[in-house]
């Protein structure tokens, strides 16, 4: 898997090594071998920016994340996703449930790969958003495994 990662808000307690090891790491696991996968890091005005002009939602959010996947049954190649994670918003989330901004963020990593592999929770049944939790979960609890360094 490429991942390409693109900086718009400095964010240094994201190295891209930790980065490319989750994606990776989450790609691996859901069978997804090759093609590309773009995260950018980005913040609270640039996000709504992104989220009023493509998805016709004034707002802030967390993380969005677009998949250029076209059948999500065959896993056709190249994987080609862009996912967009705010610092600003990880950074609050982190304080309310006190946890790092860093752990915030690599969850909202994952939340967003598993999104451009096609997995969703809005506006779908109790079982398929189970799923794509039931994934965010098992990945974040692995954390420590994936971010080993040798």
């Amino acid at each position: 898997m490429i991942t390409k990662i693109i900086r718009k808000k400095r964010a240094d307690i994201l190295k891209s090594r930790d980065i490319k090891k989750i994606v990776d790491f989450v790609s691996g696991e859901e069978e997804y071998f090759s093609g590309e996968i773009v995260i950018t890091i980005v913040n609270d005005e640039l996000i709504r920016e992104i989220n009023r002009d493509y998805l016709d939602r004034d707002k802030s959010t967390n993380v969005i994340s677009f998949s250029y996947i076209e059948d999500f049954d065959e896993k056709i190649s190249p994987v080609i996703s862009e996912i967009f994670i705010n610092i600003d918003a990880a950074a609050r989330e982190a304080k309310e449930v006190d946890i790092t901004t860093k752990d915030r963020a690599f969850q909202l990593i994952i939340h967003g790969v598993l999104h451009g592999f096609g997995y969703e929770h809005v506006g779908v049944d109790k079982e398929t958003a189970g799923k794509m939790f039931q994934k965010e979960v098992l990945y974040y609890n692995k954390l420590n495994e994936i971010l080993k360094y040798e």
